[in-house]
């Protein structure tokens, strides 16, 4: 009872529009909604406007703002930035 919970979607269907329905219902038991953007699909004003998603582009972004949120270690947003960096070719 005492965890909450962390809101993954994306701007493809109604993610958004069901996670604001999570929020405003029970706000007590989410920590954060992120939402991942999608190239060609809008992202609503109200996440936008909502401290409480982050719309991120890959999932470097997100582990930071987990992060930076204290909801995730930085030895986490490390492993996660080196799992999710391109390689490089020689």
């Amino acid at each position: 009872p005492s965890r909450k919970a962390i809101l993954v979607g994306d701007t493809v269907q109604a993610d958004p529009e069901v996670f604001r329905r999570v929020l405003e219902a029970r706000p007590d038991k989410v920590s954060v909604a992120l939402v991942h953007a999608i190239p060609g699909c809008k992202v609503p004003a109200f996440v936008k406007d909502d401290p409480r998603f982050v719309v991120f582009a890959d999932y470097g972004e997100a582990a930071r703002a987990l992060a930076e949120r204290g909801l995730i270690s930085a030895d986490q947003r490390d492993a996660v930035l080196a799992a999710t960096a391109p390689t490089r070719r020689r």
